[in-house]
C-alpha cells in the first residue's frame, strides 16, 4: 500500500462505542475518526492511491462521500495498512488507513482521530521537541508547547522521538501528564478529542489504554 512501512499494524482507541472494546496490538478498538474535509470512498481501480480518500477492498459497497465533519469507526486491523470500518449502517473494508502507525503521511490534515477519557491511558510520542513550562503573563499557549500553572512543577523539554502519557482529563481540554516519572498539569492536550487543532505534525499517538 502507498507510503506503508511496518505490517501488522494497531489501530487508535476510539471515543464512541458500540458495544465491549477490542484490544488489537497496542490499541482498544474500535476507534472514531473524523474526517476534517469531504472524503470520497471509491473503489480501488488504479496502481496509486490519492492522499484524501480511502479505497474499497471489493466491490461490495457503492462508492460514497464521508462530508466534512462526518464520524465513523475503525473495527479492526488488517494486512500491509488495511482496517474495517463502519459508517452508518455500512461495514466495509479499505486498503491503506493512514492514520495508522507506520505511515510516512498520516494525513493528520484530513483524519482526525477522536480520543477520551475511555482511551485513558494515552502514550504521545515528541515528533519534535516540545517545552512543558508555567504559563506566561499573557495567557498564551504557542502552538507546540505544553504549559502549566502550578509554579510548584518544573520546566522541562520532552525531546523529540520522547514518549510520555496522558493520564487523565482535566477541565476545560487540560489534562495531567506523566513525563519521565513526574507528573504535569498542563491547560491543553491537542491530541485529545474536542481540540480544533491536533497538532498531528508535533504529536502522535502511538498506544491507548496500557
Amino acid at each position: 500500500m502507498a507510503a506503508f512501512l511496518v505490517t501488522g499494524l494497531m489501530a487508535l482507541g476510539g471515543a464512541t462505542r458500540q458495544g465491549p472494546a477490542v484490544v488489537q496490538g497496542a490499541w482498544r478498538l474500535p476507534v472514531t475518526i473524523e474526517v476534517l474535509q469531504d472524503v470520497p470512498v471509491i473503489n480501488h481501480d488504479l496502481p496509486w492511491e490519492e492522499s484524501g480518500k480511502l479505497y474499497l477492498q471489493n466491490h461490495s459497497t457503492q462508492p460514497f462521500v464521508l462530508a466534512k465533519g462526518q464520524r465513523f469507526e475503525m473495527t479492526a486491523i488488517g494486512k500491509e495498512g488495511s482496517c474495517r470500518i463502519r459508517f452508518q449502517a455500512l461495514d466495509f473494508g479499505v486498503t491503506s488507513c493512514p492514520w495508522l502507525e507506520g505511515f510516512r503521511d498520516h494525513q493528520s490534515d484530513i483524519f482526525s482521530v477522536a480520543l477520551g477519557p475511555a482511551d485513558l491511558p494515552v502514550t504521545v510520542e515528541a515528533l519534535r521537541d516540545v517545552p512543558i513550562r508555567l504559563l506566561g503573563q499573557d495567557l498564551n499557549v504557542p502552538r507546540g508547547v505544553l504549559c502549566f500553572v502550578l509554579v510548584t512543577q518544573q520546566a522541562t523539554v520532552v525531546r523529540r522521538g520522547q514518549t510520555f502519557q496522558t493520564v487523565q482529563l482535566l477541565p476545560e481540554n487540560g489534562c495531567r501528564l506523566r513525563v519521565a516519572g513526574e507528573n504535569y498539569d498542563v491547560m491543553s492536550c491537542p491530541w485529545m478529542d474536542g481540540s480544533k487543532d491536533h497538532q498531528g505534525d508535533i504529536f502522535k499517538v502511538v498506544a491507548t489504554g496500557q
